[in-house]
């Protein structure tokens, strides 16, 4: 073989060589990336699984790692005792942050002589869930589930179940009635501001003033001809003579004390 042939030939085999390395560093470079999941295009997507047939403590885990909460209830079935039968958000759909759902997990075959006691079913926790969420739940358990008007309350969201009777827990029978209130949300509250007027001026409005939490309520001081305001107190604390004042973003309740004083038209008016 020729010098030239043989400098061709060692040129050929580097440049084999580099091909090989360069394809070895790039699947590794792959590798890498999936192990660090660079490649998960579904990463903070939480879709429900499916949790048929999973041990209840396996489903309870699986729910909380989506950032969801979970409420659990037992009724007999031909399934093994301890695992899922019915899951109320069906695989695939999407999971919500702090989303509750429904898990009815199996209590084993009923045995076929049974007492009265050995034949109810514990009542599930139905506060928090939506009619529909918990109506369904109690279809599953034979439970009918009935609506009975609105009530506030200052943590469950409006529309959801903030009562029910029987509570959660207690031990029924299949075919009984629950009795379900829903949120109306937060009660509305109201404070009152409580005003005093001295002699020599008018103030408005007067008297005592309701107002609803959150809004606001303006205070007009009008001194008769010759008179000027000499202090206005506000929840005990005198503050400057103006001719109005508002109360904003009421919270709590407060009080509006003004008195007057023959004025003096070099004496400054405050606005």
């Amino acid at each position: 073989m020729s010098t030239q042939q043989e400098y061709a030939a060692r040129r050929l085999r580097r440049r084999v060589w580099i091909t090989i390395a360069a394809a070895v560093l790039a699947l590794l470079t792959v590798v890498l990336c999936a192990l660090n999941g660079a490649f998960d295009f579904h990463k903070g997507n939480n879709l429900m699984p499916n949790l048929i047939g999973k041990s209840e403590t396996a489903a309870q885990a699986a729910i909380e790692a989506l950032g969801a909460n979970v409420t659990i209830s037992y009724r007999n079935s031909e399934d093994a005792e301890g695992v899922v039968i019915f899951q109320s958000l069906e695989e695939g759909e999407p999971v919500t942050h702090n989303q509750t759902i429904s898990l009815v997990v199996s209590l084993g075959p009923e045995a076929v002589e049974t007492d009265e006691a050995e034949r109810q079913i514990p009542l599930p926790n139905f506060i928090g869930l939506s009619f529909a969420q918990a109506s369904q739940t109690a279809a599953q358990l034979s439970v009918q589930l009935v609506e009975d008007g609105y009530v506030y309350d200052d943590y469950v969201p409006r529309g959801s179940i903030a009562q029910q009777t029987p509570a959660g827990g207690t031990m029924v029978d299949p075919n009984s009635t629950v009795t379900v209130q829903l949120s109306a949300g937060p009660r509305i509250r109201k404070y009152t501001i409580t005003v005093s007027c001295g002699a020599g001026g008018t103030i408005s409005p007067n008297g005592s003033v309701t107002v609803e939490q959150g809004k606001s309520v303006s205070f007009t001081i009008t001194p008769n001809e010759g008179y000027v305001v000499e202090k206005l107190v506000i929840d005990g604390v005198e503050v400057l003579p103006l001719q109005s004042y508002t109360f904003l973003d009421v919270t709590a309740n407060h009080t509006l004390s003004v008195t007057f004083v023959i004025g003096d038209e070099e004496l400054p008016i405050f606005e």
